[in-house]
């Protein structure tokens, strides 16, 4: 990972860890590991995740300050073809 990119992901977690300036910020699911950002008030998938424990993973950042909270996940029967091999069956249903 080239250094400016490595400082860009350290300033966007230190700044998501706070009451943050930051009000949209689109990300891969890497961003998020490990990460508890407290005020995270939606989190909107565009692909599903390939297993349920990975959804809620994913999602488990949302409204920990009690603040209401929502998560959302956009998909079609093509996604779900494409990630046959990929997604586990209780995700597919």
């Amino acid at each position: 990972m080239h250094h400016k990119t490595k400082c860009t992901k350290k300033s966007i977690i230190s700044e998501i860890k706070e009451n943050s300036r930051i009000h949209v910020l689109f990300a891969t699911s890497a961003l998020g590991t490990g990460v508890k950002p407290p005020y995270v008030q939606h989190i909107i998938h565009m692909s599903p995740s390939s297993n349920l424990e990975a959804h809620m993973q994913e999602t488990g950042c949302t409204g920990k300050t009690g603040i209401p909270a929502w998560d959302a996940l956009y998909y079609d029967k093509a996604d779900i073809a494409s990630n046959k091999e990929h997604t586990q069956e209780p995700m597919k249903a």
